[in-house]
């Protein structure tokens, strides 16, 4: 089995899990930007299917059906016909999130925002794949959070 590395952000206030090779062996990819105080950790397989996972951090709280309604017109400006799922409000890790389901062809994937004290996040990643259901099992906001 291979090793796991943890991918933790202090200033951003979160932790997560990532393999350092997918079970394919596919080697994972991590990529980091900020821009405009929005930080992005982006954490892919090369095939993007196996392993696709992305946080962002926004410098303060969102308006999730603002950012929502934004996410679902570039989706729909960049995939032809793709299949856009309903919002749905409820709770990860006994925070508010809201949340829908994508898919364009092969491409499917989950978009989640969380509410944290500080902070909205976004995750994106594809529910289609064992693997990025154990990555999201490791996401940890507040970095003093074992993993």
């Amino acid at each position: 089995m291979p090793a796991w590395n943890t991918i933790r952000d202090r200033k951003h206030d979160f932790s997560f899990r990532v393999p350092a090779e997918t079970p394919l062996r596919q080697d994972v990819r991590v990529d980091r930007s900020e821009e405009e105080g929005i930080h992005r950790v982006h954490v892919y397989s090369p095939d993007r299917s196996e392993l696709y996972f992305e946080v962002v951090s926004y410098p303060g709280h969102i308006d999730h059906q603002q950012a929502l309604q934004a996410q679902k017109s570039y989706l729909r400006e960049q995939f032809v016909e793709p299949v856009i799922g309903a919002t749905a409000p409820g709770t990860f890790q006994s925070l508010p999130r809201s949340k829908f389901a994508f898919q364009a062809g092969e491409i499917t994937r989950e978009f989640l925002y969380v509410d944290s004290a500080v902070r909205t996040y976004r995750i994106i990643r594809n529910p289609a794949s064992a693997l990025n259901d154990q990555v999201l099992s490791t996401f940890r906001l507040g970095i003093e959070a074992s993993l």
